[in-house]
C-alpha cells in the first residue's frame, strides 16, 4: 500500500518497485478505481481480458483504491486471499500470479473507521505500507528534483540561487507534479519570450498565457498522468475562484458547488487551499 498526497508520485513509486523486482519483464497494468463501474466491474477486473489477466506474471496497480465500489471490494478480497480469479461466465476459478500494489491519497485507516472501506480488505492490502512525504516537508530535495525534472523535460532553465530560494518559499500543494508543471510552463514562457518564468509563482495570471500549450502537451502523455495533471490544475483553480466569488462563505460555496460541506472541506484541503490564505491573497485576512 502506497499512501501520499496527490502529486507525490505514488504511481512512479509503484513502477519503480516493478522495475526492480523479478517481475520486471512482465506487464505493469493500472486500474483507475474511480473509473471501475459497479455494473461491469467483474468483467473489467476478473474477465478473460480483464485487469488481472493482463497483469499475469507482472504487477497490477490499483490507483485510488478507496474509490473502488463497495460491492466489488469483497470480490477483490477473495481473489487476493485465494490467488484465484472468480469464474465470470461459468467454468472453474483461474489462478493468477501478480504483485498487487494499491495507492491512495486518503487516510485508509480512517476510511475503514468511517465504514467506507472494508476492514478485512484494508488489512490484506496494507501488509506492507509506504508513505511518500509531501514536497513541503522535504524542500532540501527541491534542487535535485528540479534538476532531474528539467532533464526529463529536455528544458534549459537556469536554477539560480534566486530561483531556488523562490521555489523553497512556496508550499507546493500539488507536490512534485506541481513542481514539474511549473518548470514546464517556465520553459515554455522562456522559449516564447513571455517574460521571467519566476512570475509563475509570483503572478498567477501568468499561468493563463500557456494554458493552450499545456493542453496540447498533455495529449502526448499516458492517460492517467495527463488526467491527473489536468485535474489537479482544474480543481485548484475552480475552488479558489468559487471561494472568492462566494466571499469565502463555506455555506454559499456548498450551495454553489452542489457538494456537501464535508466533501468541500476535503477537496479544499486536498488542493492545499486554506481559507485563511485565500483571504490574505484578497487582502481580507
Amino acid at each position: 500500500l502506497i499512501e501520499g498526497e496527490t502529486g507525490t508520485g505514488k504511481e512512479l513509486a509503484a513502477r519503480a518497485v516493478h522495475a526492480h523486482c523479478l517481475r520486471r519483464h512482465g506487464p505493469f497494468r493500472v486500474v483507475d478505481c474511480a473509473l471501475v463501474s459497479e455494473a461491469n466491474a467483474t468483467h473489467e477486473l476478473f474477465g478473460a481480458e480483464g485487469a488481472f489477466a493482463g497483469a499475469q506474471n507482472g504487477t497490477l496497480f490499483f490507483d485510488e483504491v478507496t474509490e473502488l465500489p463497495a460491492s466489488v471490494q469483497p470480490k477483490l478480497l477473495r481473489a487476493l486471499e485465494t490467488r484465484e480469479l472468480p469464474a465470470v461466465t461459468g467454468g472453474k476459478p483461474r489462478p493468477f500470479n501478480a504483485r498487487i500494489i494499491c495507492a491512495t491519497h486518503q487516510n485508509l485507516a480512517e476510511e475503514v473507521q468511517q465504514e467506507r472501506f472494508r476492514k478485512d480488505l484494508y488489512f490484506r492490502v496494507a501488509v506492507a505500507r509506504v508513505r511518500i512525504p509531501p514536497l513541503r516537508t522535504r524542500k532540501a530535495d527541491l534542487a535535485l528534483l528540479a534538476s532531474h525534472l528539467l532533464k526529463t523535460l529536455g528544458a534549459q532553465v537556469e536554477l539560480s540561487a534566486q530561483t531556488l530560494s523562490l521555489l523553497e518559499g512556496y508550499e507546493w500543494p500539488g507536490n512534485v507534479r506541481e513542481l514539474r508543471n511549473v518548470l514546464e510552463r517556465g520553459a515554455l514562457m522562456q522559449q516564447g519570450g513571455g517574460g521571467s518564468w519566476l512570475e509563475l509563482l509570483i503572478e498567477p495570471a501568468a499561468r493563463k498565457s500557456v494554458s493552450k500549450s499545456i493542453a496540447q502537451l498533455v495529449a502526448a502523455l499516458p492517460y492517467h498522468e495527463a488526467k491527473d495533471r489536468v485535474q489537479t490544475d482544474f480543481e485548484r483553480q475552480y475552488f479558489a475562484q468559487v471561494m472568492k466569488e462566494c466571499s469565502f462563505d463555506i455555506k454559499l460555496a456548498e450551495a454553489r458547488t452542489g457538494l456537501s460541506m464535508q466533501s468541500l472541506y476535503r477537496l479544499l484541503k486536498k488542493n492545499g487551499l486554506r481559507l485563511k490564505d485565500l483571504k490574505n491573497t484578497e487582502g481580507l485576512g
